[in-house]
């Protein structure tokens, strides 16, 4: 019965990915819901390229790669990750195989090394993508989930 299903749509896809990226954040999930929240407006302003610089200069690089220790540095990933995999996000506008020789980043070094429709297609889906790892982060944050109903009522 399972074979018959249908095809998941891209929202469903972008939602599936963004809920299991959420869920690896463990104890940075209260910082990352933070930051999450704020990347709409900084990629609004500063422009994709930008914010993932910035990002990329909080997590700091080893090897090539953006270390995953802090926020700054698993959003970065979760975002490279669904912008060049095709095999998992066939829209991704990148693969890996359009990074030319670069010491920068994956993501970096495809925005830096290719046109403008595409720069504009990963905007377009990093934006989209952020919506539901906005909503899933900040669903699971720990703090002020000490606030119940009554509280909301009392304050009518």
């Amino acid at each position: 019965m399972a074979g018959n299903l249908p095809h998941k749509i891209l929202e469903q896809e972008r939602a599936e990915f963004a809920w299991k990226k959420v869920k690896e954040t463990g104890n940075l999930l209260d910082k990352y819901s933070s930051l999450v929240q704020k990347m709409p407006a900084m990629i609004m302003n500063a422009g994709l390229g930008q914010t993932l610089a910035f990002l990329v200069s909080k997590a700091g690089v080893k090897d090539g790669k953006v270390k995953r220790e802090k926020e700054h540095g698993l959003l970065y990933n979760h975002l490279e990750e669904w912008l060049t995999d095709e095999a998992q996000n066939k829209i991704a506008p990148y693969t890996k195989e359009l990074k030319e020789d670069s010491q920068a980043p994956l993501l970096l070094a495809c925005i830096m090394n290719n046109g403008s429709h595409l720069y504009l297609r990963a905007t377009t889906e990093a934006l989209e993508l952020i919506y539901w790892l906005r909503h899933f982060a900040k669903a699971l944050e720990t703090k002020d989930k000490s606030v119940g109903l009554e509280d909301v009522d009392s304050k009518r």
